[in-house]
Protein backbone atom coordinates (compact mmCIF):
# COMPACT_ATOMS: atom_id res chain seq x y z
CA UNK A 1 0.00 0.00 0.00
CA UNK A 2 1.23 3.40 -1.05
CA UNK A 3 1.90 5.95 1.59
CA UNK A 4 3.24 9.49 2.05
CA UNK A 5 2.92 11.69 5.38
CA UNK A 6 0.49 14.38 5.28
CA UNK A 7 -3.63 14.58 6.10
CA UNK A 8 -6.55 15.65 3.95
CA UNK A 9 -6.05 19.50 4.27
CA UNK A 10 -9.15 21.90 4.28
CA UNK A 11 -11.22 18.47 3.85
CA UNK A 12 -13.42 19.08 6.99
CA UNK A 13 -16.06 21.96 7.37
CA UNK A 14 -17.67 23.39 10.64
CA UNK A 15 -21.01 20.50 10.19
CA UNK A 16 -18.77 17.94 10.17
CA UNK A 17 -16.57 19.20 13.45
CA UNK A 18 -20.10 19.54 15.24
CA UNK A 19 -20.99 16.02 14.04
CA UNK A 20 -17.53 14.66 15.54
CA UNK A 21 -18.00 16.59 18.77
CA UNK A 22 -21.02 15.02 19.87
CA UNK A 23 -20.81 11.48 18.59
CA UNK A 24 -16.75 11.72 20.57
CA UNK A 25 -19.68 12.04 23.84
CA UNK A 26 -21.95 9.38 22.76
CA UNK A 27 -25.60 11.34 24.41
CA UNK A 28 -27.70 8.19 23.63
CA UNK A 29 -24.95 5.76 25.23
CA UNK A 30 -23.83 7.90 27.86
CA UNK A 31 -27.03 8.88 29.13
CA UNK A 32 -28.86 5.01 29.10
CA UNK A 33 -25.28 3.33 30.26
CA UNK A 34 -22.43 5.59 31.79
CA UNK A 35 -24.31 7.43 34.35
CA UNK A 36 -25.47 4.09 35.97
CA UNK A 37 -21.93 4.60 37.31
CA UNK A 38 -22.44 7.76 39.16
CA UNK A 39 -25.97 6.82 40.73
CA UNK A 40 -24.15 4.29 42.37
CA UNK A 41 -22.93 6.94 44.50
CA UNK A 42 -25.02 9.93 43.81
CA UNK A 43 -28.10 8.33 44.81
CA UNK A 44 -31.42 10.39 44.01
CA UNK A 45 -29.00 13.63 44.47
CA UNK A 46 -28.09 12.39 40.58
CA UNK A 47 -29.03 15.82 39.01
CA UNK A 48 -26.88 17.57 41.82
CA UNK A 49 -23.68 15.40 40.53
CA UNK A 50 -24.04 16.42 37.00
CA UNK A 51 -24.62 19.74 38.23
CA UNK A 52 -21.51 19.87 40.23
CA UNK A 53 -20.00 17.41 37.23
CA UNK A 54 -21.14 20.07 34.62
CA UNK A 55 -18.43 23.08 36.55
CA UNK A 56 -15.44 20.10 35.80
CA UNK A 57 -16.33 20.05 32.26
CA UNK A 58 -17.29 23.58 31.49
CA UNK A 59 -14.14 24.92 33.14
CA UNK A 60 -11.85 22.37 31.40
CA UNK A 61 -13.40 23.05 28.00
CA UNK A 62 -12.02 26.45 28.26
CA UNK A 63 -8.77 25.35 27.90
CA UNK A 64 -8.78 23.36 24.90
CA UNK A 65 -10.77 26.27 23.23
CA UNK A 66 -8.31 29.24 24.49
CA UNK A 67 -5.79 27.06 23.39
CA UNK A 68 -7.34 26.67 19.40
CA UNK A 69 -6.94 30.40 19.42
CA UNK A 70 -3.21 29.57 18.63
CA UNK A 71 -2.65 26.48 17.77
CA UNK A 72 -4.44 24.15 15.01
CA UNK A 73 -2.50 20.51 14.85
CA UNK A 74 -3.16 16.59 14.45
CA UNK A 75 -1.50 16.32 18.20
CA UNK A 76 -4.17 18.26 19.66
CA UNK A 77 -3.83 18.12 23.61
CA UNK A 78 -0.42 17.24 22.36
CA UNK A 79 0.70 19.88 20.70
CA UNK A 80 -0.93 22.20 23.00
CA UNK A 81 1.23 21.08 25.77
CA UNK A 82 3.85 20.68 23.67
CA UNK A 83 3.94 24.46 22.78
CA UNK A 84 4.38 25.46 26.85
CA UNK A 85 5.71 22.68 28.24
CA UNK A 86 7.97 20.76 25.97
CA UNK A 87 8.67 17.32 24.94
CA UNK A 88 8.55 15.19 28.46
CA UNK A 89 5.53 16.92 29.16
CA UNK A 90 3.80 16.61 25.95
CA UNK A 91 4.56 13.35 25.64
CA UNK A 92 3.25 11.91 28.90
CA UNK A 93 0.48 14.21 28.90
CA UNK A 94 -0.49 12.80 25.95
CA UNK A 95 -0.38 9.33 26.83
CA UNK A 96 -2.57 9.65 29.16
CA UNK A 97 -5.54 11.31 26.81
CA UNK A 98 -4.56 8.43 24.35
CA UNK A 99 -5.27 5.98 26.90
CA UNK A 100 -8.33 7.60 28.33
CA UNK A 101 -10.15 7.04 24.61
CA UNK A 102 -8.61 3.80 23.82
CA UNK A 103 -9.73 2.11 27.47
CA UNK A 104 -13.01 3.38 26.95
CA UNK A 105 -13.26 1.29 23.87
CA UNK A 106 -12.80 -2.44 26.17
CA UNK A 107 -15.23 -0.95 28.49
CA UNK A 108 -17.93 -0.68 26.37
CA UNK A 109 -17.60 -3.88 24.55
CA UNK A 110 -18.05 -5.53 28.25
CA UNK A 111 -20.82 -3.44 29.02
CA UNK A 112 -22.95 -3.73 25.98
CA UNK A 113 -22.48 -7.03 25.96
CA UNK A 114 -23.86 -7.22 29.49
CA UNK A 115 -27.04 -4.70 28.20
CA UNK A 116 -27.70 -7.13 25.41
CA UNK A 117 -28.34 -10.20 27.41
CA UNK A 118 -30.86 -8.34 29.55
CA UNK A 119 -32.86 -7.33 26.12
CA UNK A 120 -32.27 -10.65 24.96
CA UNK A 121 -33.49 -11.83 27.62
CA UNK A 122 -36.69 -9.34 28.00
CA UNK A 123 -37.37 -11.31 24.81
CA UNK A 124 -37.12 -15.06 26.18
CA UNK A 125 -33.74 -15.32 24.62
CA UNK A 126 -30.44 -16.95 25.88
CA UNK A 127 -27.19 -15.44 24.77
CA UNK A 128 -24.14 -17.76 24.99
CA UNK A 129 -21.31 -16.67 27.46
CA UNK A 130 -19.04 -16.28 23.86
CA UNK A 131 -21.36 -13.32 22.80
CA UNK A 132 -19.02 -10.93 24.04
CA UNK A 133 -16.61 -11.80 21.43
CA UNK A 134 -18.63 -10.97 18.43
CA UNK A 135 -19.65 -7.99 20.31
CA UNK A 136 -15.85 -6.95 20.93
CA UNK A 137 -15.55 -7.60 16.98
CA UNK A 138 -18.56 -5.51 16.34
CA UNK A 139 -17.67 -2.36 18.00
CA UNK A 140 -13.94 -2.34 17.07
CA UNK A 141 -14.03 -3.22 13.15
CA UNK A 142 -16.04 -1.12 11.97
CA UNK A 143 -14.68 1.93 13.89
CA UNK A 144 -11.57 0.85 12.35
CA UNK A 145 -13.08 0.77 9.34
CA UNK A 146 -14.81 4.01 9.68
CA UNK A 147 -11.63 5.44 10.69
CA UNK A 148 -9.70 4.09 7.66
CA UNK A 149 -11.21 5.65 4.54
CA UNK A 150 -11.27 9.43 4.11
CA UNK A 151 -12.56 11.17 7.20
CA UNK A 152 -15.58 13.21 5.28
CA UNK A 153 -17.63 10.46 4.65
CA UNK A 154 -17.11 9.15 7.97
CA UNK A 155 -18.12 12.40 9.72
CA UNK A 156 -21.08 12.82 7.51
CA UNK A 157 -22.22 9.73 9.32
CA UNK A 158 -21.29 11.53 12.86
CA UNK A 159 -23.42 14.21 11.79
CA UNK A 160 -26.66 12.00 10.87
CA UNK A 161 -25.72 10.16 14.23
CA UNK A 162 -25.71 13.00 15.92
CA UNK A 163 -29.00 14.67 15.20
CA UNK A 164 -30.84 11.61 15.88
CA UNK A 165 -29.33 11.06 19.51
CA UNK A 166 -30.00 14.61 19.95
CA UNK A 167 -33.81 13.68 19.13
CA UNK A 168 -34.20 10.49 20.82
CA UNK A 169 -32.52 11.39 24.10
CA UNK A 170 -34.78 14.51 24.42
CA UNK A 171 -37.86 12.29 23.73
CA UNK A 172 -37.19 9.51 25.62
CA UNK A 173 -36.41 12.38 28.94
CA UNK A 174 -39.52 13.92 28.08
CA UNK A 175 -41.50 10.65 28.36
CA UNK A 176 -39.97 9.82 31.95
CA UNK A 177 -40.92 13.53 33.01
CA UNK A 178 -44.94 13.02 32.18
CA UNK A 179 -44.68 9.26 33.32
CA UNK A 180 -43.45 10.61 36.81
CA UNK A 181 -46.47 12.70 37.55
CA UNK A 182 -46.44 14.27 40.56
CA UNK A 183 -43.41 12.83 41.76
CA UNK A 184 -41.75 15.86 39.68
CA UNK A 185 -39.92 17.56 42.27
CA UNK A 186 -36.73 20.31 41.80
CA UNK A 187 -35.19 18.90 45.56
CA UNK A 188 -32.69 16.50 43.14
CA UNK A 189 -31.17 19.27 42.38
CA UNK A 190 -30.36 20.93 45.92
CA UNK A 191 -30.25 17.55 47.83
CA UNK A 192 -26.90 15.88 49.12
CA UNK A 193 -28.65 13.93 51.32
CA UNK A 194 -30.11 11.38 48.56
CA UNK A 195 -26.77 10.79 47.81
CA UNK A 196 -25.15 7.86 49.47
CA UNK A 197 -22.81 8.89 52.61
CA UNK A 198 -24.07 12.68 51.44
CA UNK A 199 -21.68 14.60 49.92
CA UNK A 200 -18.69 12.19 50.12
CA UNK A 201 -21.45 10.32 47.37
CA UNK A 202 -22.18 13.44 45.86
CA UNK A 203 -18.13 14.18 45.34
CA UNK A 204 -17.10 10.69 43.79
CA UNK A 205 -20.17 11.09 41.72
CA UNK A 206 -19.55 14.39 40.38
CA UNK A 207 -16.12 12.80 39.12
CA UNK A 208 -17.90 10.12 37.53
CA UNK A 209 -20.80 12.50 36.18
CA UNK A 210 -17.84 15.06 34.14
CA UNK A 211 -16.25 11.97 32.57
CA UNK A 212 -19.55 11.12 31.13
CA UNK A 213 -19.99 14.88 30.03
CA UNK A 214 -16.41 14.64 28.46
CA UNK A 215 -15.46 14.35 24.60
CA UNK A 216 -16.32 17.56 22.81
CA UNK A 217 -12.42 18.47 22.78
CA UNK A 218 -11.91 15.81 20.29
CA UNK A 219 -11.78 18.03 17.75
CA UNK A 220 -8.83 19.84 18.31
CA UNK A 221 -7.42 16.77 16.73
CA UNK A 222 -8.82 17.95 13.28
CA UNK A 223 -6.97 21.02 12.92
CA UNK A 224 -4.86 20.46 10.00
CA UNK A 225 -8.26 18.76 8.43
CA UNK A 226 -10.43 21.89 8.92
CA UNK A 227 -10.85 24.70 6.55
CA UNK A 228 -10.92 27.84 8.86
CA UNK A 229 -9.79 25.68 11.97
CA UNK A 230 -9.37 28.25 14.78
CA UNK A 231 -13.07 29.49 13.94
CA UNK A 232 -14.93 26.43 13.17
CA UNK A 233 -13.02 24.59 16.27
CA UNK A 234 -14.15 27.24 19.05
CA UNK A 235 -17.49 27.66 17.86
CA UNK A 236 -18.03 23.25 17.88
CA UNK A 237 -16.78 23.86 21.65
CA UNK A 238 -18.87 25.83 22.35
CA UNK A 239 -22.47 24.46 21.32
CA UNK A 240 -21.18 20.84 21.47
CA UNK A 241 -20.63 21.00 25.71
CA UNK A 242 -23.16 23.21 26.44
CA UNK A 243 -26.18 20.80 24.37
CA UNK A 244 -24.23 18.15 26.17
CA UNK A 245 -24.60 19.70 29.27
CA UNK A 246 -28.17 20.48 29.24
CA UNK A 247 -29.02 16.85 27.73
CA UNK A 248 -27.56 15.36 30.81
CA UNK A 249 -28.90 17.83 32.86
CA UNK A 250 -32.29 17.00 31.55
CA UNK A 251 -32.09 12.77 31.19
CA UNK A 252 -30.36 12.58 34.93
CA UNK A 253 -33.48 14.80 36.25
CA UNK A 254 -35.95 12.46 33.98
CA UNK A 255 -34.71 9.22 35.33
CA UNK A 256 -34.34 10.31 39.01
CA UNK A 257 -37.90 11.22 39.28
CA UNK A 258 -39.49 8.88 37.31
CA UNK A 259 -37.49 5.78 38.88
CA UNK A 260 -38.07 7.94 42.27
CA UNK A 261 -35.18 9.76 44.21
CA UNK A 262 -35.24 6.86 47.24
CA UNK A 263 -34.87 3.98 45.16
CA UNK A 264 -32.07 4.92 43.52
CA UNK A 265 -29.82 2.39 44.94
CA UNK A 266 -31.75 0.28 43.17
CA UNK A 267 -31.30 1.87 39.74
CA UNK A 268 -27.95 1.49 40.22
CA UNK A 269 -27.70 -2.32 40.61
CA UNK A 270 -29.98 -3.01 37.81
CA UNK A 271 -28.55 -4.30 34.49
CA UNK A 272 -29.25 -1.30 31.60
CA UNK A 273 -31.70 0.28 34.16
CA UNK A 274 -32.60 2.90 31.29
CA UNK A 275 -33.98 0.58 29.11
CA UNK A 276 -35.99 -1.05 31.96
CA UNK A 277 -37.63 2.07 32.89
CA UNK A 278 -37.95 2.08 29.24
CA UNK A 279 -39.53 -1.19 28.56
CA UNK A 280 -41.72 0.03 31.31
CA UNK A 281 -43.48 2.97 29.56
CA UNK A 282 -42.81 2.44 26.05
CA UNK A 283 -42.88 -1.52 25.77
CA UNK A 284 -40.26 -4.38 24.78
CA UNK A 285 -40.37 -2.94 20.50
CA UNK A 286 -39.23 0.36 21.27
CA UNK A 287 -36.71 -0.69 24.13
CA UNK A 288 -35.46 -2.91 21.09
CA UNK A 289 -35.00 -0.23 18.86
CA UNK A 290 -33.29 2.18 21.19
CA UNK A 291 -30.65 -0.74 22.59
CA UNK A 292 -29.90 -0.63 18.88
CA UNK A 293 -29.60 2.86 18.69
CA UNK A 294 -27.13 3.23 21.68
CA UNK A 295 -25.32 0.27 19.82
CA UNK A 296 -24.47 2.60 16.84
CA UNK A 297 -24.59 5.05 19.35
CA UNK A 298 -21.11 2.95 21.12
CA UNK A 299 -19.79 2.36 17.52
CA UNK A 300 -19.82 6.36 16.96
CA UNK A 301 -17.63 7.15 20.17
CA UNK A 302 -15.71 4.39 19.34
CA UNK A 303 -14.99 6.20 15.80
CA UNK A 304 -14.21 9.36 17.53
CA UNK A 305 -11.78 7.45 20.08
CA UNK A 306 -10.20 6.15 16.88
CA UNK A 307 -9.52 9.37 15.00
CA UNK A 308 -7.88 10.70 17.55
CA UNK A 309 -5.86 8.24 19.23
CA UNK A 310 -4.69 7.79 15.86
CA UNK A 311 -3.89 11.30 14.85
CA UNK A 312 -1.91 12.33 18.19
CA UNK A 313 0.32 8.70 17.74
CA UNK A 314 0.93 9.89 13.93
CA UNK A 315 1.54 13.50 15.17
CA UNK A 316 3.89 12.03 18.04
CA UNK A 317 5.83 9.86 15.43
CA UNK A 318 6.24 12.74 13.28
CA UNK A 319 7.75 14.66 16.56
CA UNK A 320 10.72 11.53 16.06
CA UNK A 321 8.95 10.21 19.44
CA UNK A 322 7.81 7.07 18.18
CA UNK A 323 8.80 4.92 15.28
CA UNK A 324 8.57 7.19 11.80
CA UNK A 325 6.45 4.57 9.99
CA UNK A 326 3.62 5.58 12.80
CA UNK A 327 3.80 8.88 10.37
CA UNK A 328 2.68 7.42 7.49
CA UNK A 329 -0.68 8.35 6.23
CA UNK A 330 -2.63 6.40 3.24
CA UNK A 331 -1.66 7.61 -0.32
CA UNK A 332 -5.71 7.94 -0.99
CA UNK A 333 -7.36 8.54 2.25
CA UNK A 334 -4.96 10.68 3.67
CA UNK A 335 -5.66 8.43 6.68
CA UNK A 336 -3.04 7.17 9.37
CA UNK A 337 -3.38 3.85 8.86
CA UNK A 338 -0.46 1.94 10.75
CA UNK A 339 -1.14 4.11 14.03
CA UNK A 340 -4.70 3.18 13.58
CA UNK A 341 -3.97 -0.33 13.11
CA UNK A 342 -1.65 -0.02 16.39
CA UNK A 343 -4.61 2.24 18.47
CA UNK A 344 -7.10 -0.67 17.13
CA UNK A 345 -4.88 -4.00 18.62
CA UNK A 346 -4.37 -2.26 21.84
CA UNK A 347 -8.32 -1.76 22.54
CA UNK A 348 -8.70 -5.58 21.48
CA UNK A 349 -5.91 -6.48 23.78
CA UNK A 350 -7.19 -4.45 26.23
CA UNK A 351 -10.66 -5.93 26.27
CA UNK A 352 -9.69 -9.64 26.10
CA UNK A 353 -7.11 -9.15 29.24
CA UNK A 354 -9.85 -7.74 31.21
CA UNK A 355 -12.38 -9.97 30.44
CA UNK A 356 -10.27 -12.75 31.39
CA UNK A 357 -8.20 -11.32 34.37
CA UNK A 358 -11.41 -9.97 36.17
CA UNK A 359 -14.40 -10.67 34.49
CA UNK A 360 -16.74 -8.82 32.46
CA UNK A 361 -18.49 -6.66 35.60
CA UNK A 362 -15.53 -6.33 37.63
CA UNK A 363 -13.51 -6.00 34.33
CA UNK A 364 -15.29 -2.85 32.90
CA UNK A 365 -15.07 -1.25 36.53
CA UNK A 366 -11.40 -1.07 36.49
CA UNK A 367 -11.17 -0.01 32.48
CA UNK A 368 -13.32 3.10 33.39
CA UNK A 369 -11.18 4.16 36.55
CA UNK A 370 -8.20 3.50 34.89
CA UNK A 371 -9.85 5.81 31.39
CA UNK A 372 -11.02 8.45 34.08
CA UNK A 373 -7.46 8.52 35.61
CA UNK A 374 -6.11 9.33 31.98
CA UNK A 375 -8.63 11.96 31.53
CA UNK A 376 -7.87 13.57 35.12
CA UNK A 377 -4.07 13.50 34.59
CA UNK A 378 -3.99 14.65 30.85
CA UNK A 379 -6.64 17.51 31.76
CA UNK A 380 -4.49 18.30 34.93
CA UNK A 381 -1.02 18.32 32.39
CA UNK A 382 -2.74 20.68 29.70
CA UNK A 383 -4.41 23.27 32.28
CA UNK A 384 -1.08 23.43 33.13
CA UNK A 385 0.36 24.38 29.93
CA UNK A 386 -2.63 27.46 29.60
CA UNK A 387 -1.39 28.61 32.32
CA UNK A 388 2.46 28.91 31.52
CA UNK A 389 0.89 30.81 28.03
CA UNK A 390 -1.37 33.12 30.24
CA UNK A 391 1.52 34.19 32.95
CA UNK A 392 3.41 35.45 29.75
CA UNK A 393 1.01 37.23 27.72
CA UNK A 394 -1.10 40.57 28.42
CA UNK A 395 -3.32 40.87 31.89
CA UNK A 396 -6.22 41.47 30.62
CA UNK A 397 -6.35 37.28 29.16
CA UNK A 398 -5.59 35.89 31.91
CA UNK A 399 -8.86 35.50 33.99
CA UNK A 400 -9.28 32.91 30.87
CA UNK A 401 -5.73 31.66 30.54
CA UNK A 402 -4.66 31.21 34.12
CA UNK A 403 -7.39 31.49 36.62
CA UNK A 404 -9.61 29.72 35.25
CA UNK A 405 -7.66 26.53 34.25
CA UNK A 406 -6.27 27.00 38.05
CA UNK A 407 -10.78 26.52 38.87
CA UNK A 408 -10.25 23.21 36.49
CA UNK A 409 -6.92 21.99 38.20
CA UNK A 410 -8.72 22.38 41.77
CA UNK A 411 -11.97 20.33 40.74
CA UNK A 412 -9.87 18.01 39.02
CA UNK A 413 -7.79 17.63 42.20
CA UNK A 414 -11.27 16.81 43.69
CA UNK A 415 -12.07 14.14 41.31
CA UNK A 416 -8.52 12.60 42.01
CA UNK A 417 -9.75 12.26 45.65
CA UNK A 418 -12.99 11.32 45.24
CA UNK A 419 -11.98 8.14 43.14
CA UNK A 420 -8.65 6.91 43.65
CA UNK A 421 -8.65 6.92 47.60
CA UNK A 422 -8.42 5.30 49.70
CA UNK A 423 -6.18 3.26 47.58
CA UNK A 424 -8.58 0.13 47.07
CA UNK A 425 -7.30 -3.16 45.00
CA UNK A 426 -8.15 -4.26 42.19
CA UNK A 427 -9.99 -1.33 41.21
CA UNK A 428 -6.47 1.24 41.75
CA UNK A 429 -4.52 -1.03 39.76
CA UNK A 430 -6.24 1.18 36.54
CA UNK A 431 -4.70 4.34 37.88
CA UNK A 432 -1.59 3.07 38.84
CA UNK A 433 -0.31 1.30 35.74
CA UNK A 434 -1.82 4.54 33.56
CA UNK A 435 0.33 6.82 35.68
CA UNK A 436 3.40 4.43 35.30
CA UNK A 437 3.28 4.70 31.00
CA UNK A 438 2.64 8.48 31.22
CA UNK A 439 5.96 8.43 33.15
CA UNK A 440 7.03 6.14 31.22
CA UNK A 441 6.66 8.31 28.34
CA UNK A 442 8.04 11.63 30.02
CA UNK A 443 11.29 9.05 30.52
CA UNK A 444 11.41 8.39 26.93
CA UNK A 445 11.01 11.44 25.53
CA UNK A 446 14.19 12.73 27.50
CA UNK A 447 15.90 9.66 26.07
CA UNK A 448 14.85 10.30 23.23
CA UNK A 449 15.55 14.06 22.70
CA UNK A 450 14.12 16.16 19.76
CA UNK A 451 14.65 14.51 16.44
CA UNK A 452 12.83 14.68 12.78
CA UNK A 453 10.38 17.60 12.05
CA UNK A 454 9.29 20.23 14.23
CA UNK A 455 5.99 21.35 14.95
CA UNK A 456 4.17 20.90 11.12
CA UNK A 457 0.81 22.74 12.69
CA UNK A 458 -0.96 26.07 12.32
CA UNK A 459 0.26 28.68 14.41
CA UNK A 460 -1.84 31.65 14.37
CA UNK A 461 0.48 33.18 17.26
CA UNK A 462 3.94 33.81 16.47
CA UNK A 463 4.25 35.21 19.96
CA UNK A 464 3.44 31.77 21.42
CA UNK A 465 5.77 30.32 24.17
CA UNK A 466 7.55 27.01 24.02
CA UNK A 467 10.28 25.12 22.72
CA UNK A 468 12.57 26.71 19.92
CA UNK A 469 10.95 25.34 17.09
CA UNK A 470 10.87 26.22 13.28
CA UNK A 471 7.90 25.38 11.64
CA UNK A 472 8.01 23.28 8.24
CA UNK A 473 7.17 25.88 5.31
CA UNK A 474 5.84 23.01 3.14
CA UNK A 475 2.94 22.38 6.23
CA UNK A 476 2.18 25.54 7.81
CA UNK A 477 -0.69 26.94 7.21
CA UNK A 478 -2.53 30.09 8.70
CA UNK A 479 -6.31 30.65 8.60
CA UNK A 480 -7.61 33.43 6.89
Amino acid sequence: MATNESLDSDAITFRHILGEAFISNGPLASVTVALTAAVAFAGGALPLTVLLGALIALTWINTPYQFSAYISSAGGIFSFIRSTLGDRWALGGGIGYYLYGLLLIPANALVMTSMFVYVASVFDVTLPSWIWIPMLALITVIPFLLAYFRITPTLVYGVITAAIEGVVVIAIAIALIIHAGHANTAKVFVSPHLAVNGWKGVIIGMALAYTALGGPEVVVFLGEETTKARDSIRRALRIAQLSVVGLYLLYSYAVTVAWGPGKMGDFALTTAPGLVLLNGIAGRVVMLIVSLLILNSIVGVNVAINITASRMLFDQARMGLWPAALARTHRRYHTPVLALAVTTVIEVAAAVAARQIWGPLEGFVILIVAATAGAVFSFMITDAALIKLGLVRESGARLWLVWIPLVSIALLGVAVYGNFFPIDFPTTIGPIALLSCMIAGFLWATVRGRRGETIPATVHDPALAGPPVAPSPERERVDA
